[in-house]
């Protein structure tokens, strides 16, 4: 690694930044608690290349090649992980790099509900985590697998573009995977792990439907199955699976949805008054009402389900989180209208 690259990947760990940008232009700038700001460094074009291209194999400079984007991750000393985007932008090469700590937390420091080690205790069934990139999706995943590990003997293979938590067995066992490295897609990824007797399968990202199907049969066979979605809530999350199916073939989905969905979390980071970011989620598990909603293609009523007697259900929706956090004074108005799916249900409106 380039002496100056090595600088500025310690700058962003001194920062406790989430980001780095490398951009075609000379400035440098990281990211912390969503906001950008410039560092003392300017990169010459050519010092940029050079620095840039020290990190990468001579397999990953000839997929840049061809391909014009990369992903990867690399292990930075001995307390830290990124993963790194390579782009061409006007014709330079680019980067973003998101900072990755070695030490995965636990469920208890992320401060999350008791229903996500519960749902760390099923058999079999599918587990959305979703939101916006920058919610903290992976960490969440990295750590309900992380209790898996730490509490049952599980075989667990993971599917990642590019693997980003690095797990050491415990308890359990895990086969970690990076597409277009260790297989060719998550589909493929997906078949062949049913074939290597897992009793947990986390798939990185679902992108298409191929995909979907596979998660969803790796779910209704025995399987418990962990997989993210980009988006922002979790009556939204249904309604993209669902749209990634042509009509003919959506009322059979519908129908398995509705029998091995587990649960879908939504999750977001607010910027709160003390510069910082609070995780909130949105948690919907589908009762019997919400899995009749499922199976009858009634999206459109489940948020409704949802705001019902949360204290029984488990369930949260994000505007009574951020309902929560607006009366104790933790963000402001501002940022809760900013951030909220249904601005109609705040209270201060």
């Amino acid at each position: 690694m380039h002496i100056e690259l090595e600088k500025i990947l310690q700058l962003v760990v001194n920062h406790k930044a989430s980001d780095l940008h490398i951009s075609n232009e000379p400035s440098v700038y990281i990211r912390k608690n969503t906001l950008l700001s410039k560092i003392d460094t300017n990169l010459s074009s050519n010092l940029k290349n050079t620095i840039l291209k020290s990190i990468i194999t001579t397999e990953h400079l000839s997929k840049l090649d061809s391909n014009i984007e990369i992903d990867f991750s690399f292990k930075f000393k001995q307390h830290s992980y990124f993963r790194a985007h390579y782009y061409k932008s006007m014709g330079g090469l680019s980067a973003s790099f998101r900072h990755i700590p070695i030490q995965i937390p636990t469920l208890e420091k992320l401060n999350l509900s008791s229903i996500y080690q519960e749902l760390t205790f099923n058999k079999h069934g599918l587990v959305l985590i979703t939101g916006s990139t920058g919610s903290g999706k992976s960490t969440t995943i990295a750590s309900m697998l992380n209790h898996i590990n730490n509490t049952q003997s599980k075989h667990i293979v993971t599917l990642e573009d590019p693997i980003e938590f690095q797990h050491k067995n415990n308890k359990s066992i895990f086969s970690q995977r990076t597409i277009g490295e260790d297989t060719y897609s998550f589909k493929d990824g997906i078949k062949s792990a049913l074939r290597q007797n897992p009793d947990v399968i986390f798939v990185g990202e679902i992108r298409d439907m191929e995909t979907m199907q596979a998660v969803l049969t790796a779910s209704q066979t025995g399987h418990l199955v962990f997989a993210t979605l980009h988006t922002s809530s979790t009556v939204d999350s249904i309604q993209r699976v669902l749209n990634l199916f042509n009509n003919s073939q959506r009322q059979h989905v519908q129908s398995i949805l509705s029998t091995s969905l587990l649960a879908v979390i939504s999750q977001t980071l607010l910027p709160t008054k003390k510069n910082n970011l609070h995780l909130i989620s949105e948690v919907m598990i589908p009762n019997s009402a919400i899995k009749n909603l499922i199976k009858e293609g009634k999206v459109e009523q489940i948020y409704s389900h949802m705001k019902l007697g949360q204290s029984n259900t488990q369930m949260t929706t994000q505007t009574n989180e951020i309902n929560k956090l607006l009366n104790d004074g933790t963000i402001t108005t501002e940022v809760a209208l900013n951030y909220v799916n249904s601005p109609s249900d705040l209270n201060n409106n």
